[in-house]
């Protein structure tokens, strides 16, 4: 069974940036309710008039289902953030980052790949 340290989440940080925690495995049912809590929480930043900004924790992820990359690439086009920084993306997941960037980078949004919190952090903060 699943626990908190294994399951993907989002959340509203202390900095107003929405962040995810991805879990080992995302499953497409994972990446909906996913998708769901993600443009929930962005509407709110919207309605705060604060600009959207995504951290991206990778750490734990370990595999993806098919159907749940293309609900990926679909769900960063149609949600418009200004800027989304992800750290620790395995290589394998490099290939699937490369097509949303080209997707999401259409609408305008900045989207970089970093190996640590610490410099996705600073990169979202400027």
């Amino acid at each position: 069974m699943n626990n908190e340290v294994e399951d993907t989440r989002a959340f509203i940080n202390s900095h107003d940036w929405l962040e995810i925690i991805l879990g080992k495995m995302i499953t497409k049912d994972d990446y909906i309710k996913l998708v769901t809590k993600v443009y929930d929480l962005a509407l709110e930043l919207e309605d705060k008039d604060l600009p959207i900004k995504l951290l991206v924790d990778c750490s734990r992820q370990e595999d993806m289902e098919e159907m749940a990359e293309e609900l990926a690439v679909k769900g960063t086009r149609d949600l418009h953030f200004n800027k989304i920084a992800s750290f620790q993306l395995k290589p394998k997941f490099m290939t699937l980052l490369g097509t949303i960037l080209t997707e999401a980078q259409t609408e305008g949004a900045e989207i970089k790949n970093f190996d640590t919190r610490e410099e996705a952090e600073e990169w979202l903060g400027n």
